[in-house]
C-alpha cells in the first residue's frame, strides 16, 4: 500500500533534514511531499540533499497551509495520506509507517500520540495540554470511535475520505474542520497510542502567545461553525459525551463543593489526602494522623478538591497512556499556563463577537 506523506513548511525547519533522513529509510512504498512558502537558505541545502527521493514544491511567495497541502495531495497517488507539521520528529524506527499502515486497516482517520519535547518551562507546561489532547482521543477511540475535533499536527486519513470531504477548507483551524466534517459523517476514528512523534515547540512566551491567539480564534470560528450540528449529533448519541464528561468531571467535583455542607468538603478533602500520600509518599501514619485537624478555609479546600481529583485522574489515565506525569507540574500548568490560555480565548471572544473586530493573524488561510 501506498503512503503518501506531506510537510508543509513556512519558510525553514530546524529538523526537517532529521525527518526527511527518517522517512525515506522506512521500509514500506511511500512518496514524501515537502511544500516550502519563502524558502530559507538553510531549506534550499535541504532541497539539494534530498532532489532526488523527495517531491519539493517550492512557493516564493506564501500562499498558506491550506492551499500548500491541497495541492500536493493532488499531485499524489497514496491511498493513505499522513500529514505532519514542520516541527513534528518522528522516531528513529523503520517500522514508523508500517506501523500506520497497519492501525489504518479499520480506520478512517487516524490520530498519533504526540509528545511534547521537555526542554523548557514552557515546553514542560504544553506537555501537559498535549497529555490531554491524547486523552481525549484515546477516550474517543475507544469508547465511540468517533471525534469532532483533532489535533492535525500529525495525523493519517484515507485518500477517499479525503476526497470524499473536499480536502482541506480555507479556514484558520484546517484540522478541526475536517475533523468534525468527517465526524458528522460518520467515518472511524481510531488513536493510535503505539505510534508517537515528537513537538518540538516554542521557547519563549512572545510566539507562544501568537499561535495560542491563532489556536483560540480558529476554535471559536469553529464552534460557531458547527455548534448546532454538534448539538443535534450529541443529543442523537449521548455516548458521544462520555470522553468529555471525563475530562470535565473536576468542574463538576469544584462546583458540588460549593453546593454541599463545608463540614462534608473538608472530610472528602481529608480523605482524598490521606489515600494520595499513604498510596504515593513515605510519610509516617503518625504524620497523617495529624491531618484531619488542619483547618481549611473554604475556598482553599474547594480549589485544593478540584486539583487534586484532576491530578489524580490525569496522573492514572497518564499512566494508563505511559506518558510522564509530576504532580507539581500539572498543578503548576492548571493553575499558571491554563489562566493564561483562559485569558486569551476570552480576549479572542471579546474581539470577534462582541466588539466585531476583523481577526488579524500573522497566518495565511
Amino acid at each position: 500500500m501506498l503512503v503518501s506523506i506531506f510537510i508543509p513548511i513556512y519558510r525553514g525547519s530546524r529538523i526537517l533534514d532529521k525527518v526527511l533522513k527518517r522517512l525515506v529509510n522506512q521500509d514500506v512504498d511511500k512518496e514524501i511531499f515537502v511544500v516550502i512558502d519563502k524558502p530559507s537558505e538553510n531549506s534550499l541545502h535541504i532541497i539539494k540533499e534530498f532532489e532526488d527521493r523527495v517531491y519539493f514544491i517550492i512557493n516564493m511567495k506564501r500562499i498558506g497551509k491550506v492551499n500548500a497541502l491541497n495541492e500536493a495531495v493532488r499531485r499524489s497517488r497514496g491511498e493513505i495520506l499522513l500529514f505532519l507539521d514542520g516541527d513534528v520528529e518522528i522516531p528513529e524506527d523503520p517500522y514508523f509507517l508500517r506501523m500506520i499502515i497497519n492501525e489504518m486497516e479499520d480506520a478512517d482517520i487516524l490520530d498519533l500520540r504526540k509528545e511534547i519535547v521537555r526542554s523548557s518551562f514552557l515546553s514542560r507546561m504544553m506537555y501537559y495540554e498535549y497529555i490531554v489532547m491524547n486523552i481525549y482521543s484515546w477516550l474517543s477511540s475507544k469508547f465511540t470511535g468517533k471525534t469532532p475535533a483533532i489535533n492535525g499536527a500529525a495525523f493519517a486519513i484515507r485518500r477517499n475520505v479525503f476526497n470524499s470531504l473536499n480536502g482541506f477548507r480555507r479556514v484558520i483551524s484546517e484540522d478541526l474542520d475536517i475533523a468534525i466534517r468527517a465526524f458528522l459523517k460518520g467515518y472511524r476514528f481510531k488513536y493510535a497510542e503505539k505510534v508517537k512523534v515528537y513537538n518540538h515547540v516554542y521557547l519563549n512566551w512572545k510566539l507562544w502567545i501568537r499561535q495560542r491567539k491563532r489556536w483560540a480564534i480558529g476554535w471559536l470560528l469553529w464552534f460557531k461553525e458547527w455548534c448546532i450540528d454538534l448539538a443535534k449529533t450529541y443529543l442523537k448519541y449521548p455516548k458521544l459525551l462520555f470522553p468529555l464528561i471525563i475530562l470535565i468531571l473536576p468542574t463538576f467535583i469544584a462546583l458540588l463543593g460549593l453546593l454541599v455542607p463545608n463540614q462534608l468538603v473538608h472530610e472528602l478533602l481529608i480523605a482524598i489526602i490521606l489515600l494520595f500520600i499513604t498510596k504515593y509518599s513515605s510519610i509516617p501514619p503518625t504524620i497523617l494522623l495529624m491531618i484531619p485537624n488542619i483547618k481549611f478555609i473554604n475556598e482553599s479546600s474547594i480549589l485544593l478538591l478540584n486539583l487534586l481529583s484532576t491530578s489524580l485522574l490525569y496522573f492514572i489515565l497518564s499512566r494508563k497512556l505511559k506518558f510522564k506525569f509530576k504532580v507539581y507540574e500539572f498543578i503548576a500548568y492548571s493553575l499558571l499556563y491554563l489562566p493564561v490560555y483562559i485569558v486569551i480565548i476570552t480576549i479572542c471572544f471579546i474581539q470577534i463577537f462582541i466588539l466585531r473586530e476583523k481577526a488579524r493573524l500573522n497566518w495565511k488561510v
